[in-house]
């Protein structure tokens, strides 16, 4: 199996040896890719042409113990999601959603 970056060396080097339709032509891929590729590879080489990770960029929060406790037993007391949220914020200085 070829490494992607291989194969868009591949992709690239055709399309300087043919043309830009050719290459899209005989590897299956648009135009339009063919030539952000070219632009990438004659400005960066090789090293732009890496996949980017697509892992999510962010914290999963985190929730105290403490904090379950207080909306559970708001909660079991017969407050509403909105009351409950309220009152969290408030004593709490916390960020919760109604949901």
């Amino acid at each position: 199996m070829i490494s992607p970056v291989t194969q868009i060396e591949r992709v690239v080097k055709y399309s300087y040896e043919h043309s830009v339709r050719a290459a899209a032509m005989v590897f299956g891929v648009s135009r339009s890719t063919v030539y952000r590729w070219r632009k990438a590879y004659e400005l960066y080489c090789l090293e732009k042409l890496e996949p980017k990770s697509t892992a999510p960029r962010r914290r999963n929060t985190v929730v105290t113990q403490h904090l379950v406790d207080k909306v559970r037993l708001l909660r079991v007391t017969g407050m509403g999601a909105v009351k409950t949220a309220a009152i969290v914020r408030r004593d709490e200085r916390a960020s919760v959603s109604v949901t």
